[in-house]
């Protein structure tokens, strides 16, 4: 059985146990992939795929941050007001 080899500029890839659609299915794929790497959109994707991890995380910090300030507002609220109720 013959390995498959995927380089750009090749249009005669070929495999023994896949019949012609598959063939041209995998031709297809190989250029496309061929196409993205050598394009520049593939690094601005990266980069724009960088930036939204990073906004993520900053939301997530703040939702973080957030919510423990807001947790320690309310421990103190129910204090003070069982206190001012007579409680211990």
């Amino acid at each position: 059985m013959t390995k498959p080899v995927c380089l750009p500029g090749q249009s005669n890839l070929w495999f023994s146990s896949m019949n012609r659609d598959s063939n041209i299915s995998v031709n297809f794929l190989c250029r496309r992939i061929g196409r993205f790497l050598a394009d520049e959109d593939g690094p601005t994707a990266v980069e724009y795929a960088v930036m939204l991890a990073m906004i993520i995380l900053a939301c997530l910090a703040a939702v973080i941050l957030v919510g423990q300030s807001t947790s320690e507002s309310y421990t103190n609220s129910a204090t003070s007001i069982g206190k001012a109720m007579g409680g211990k």
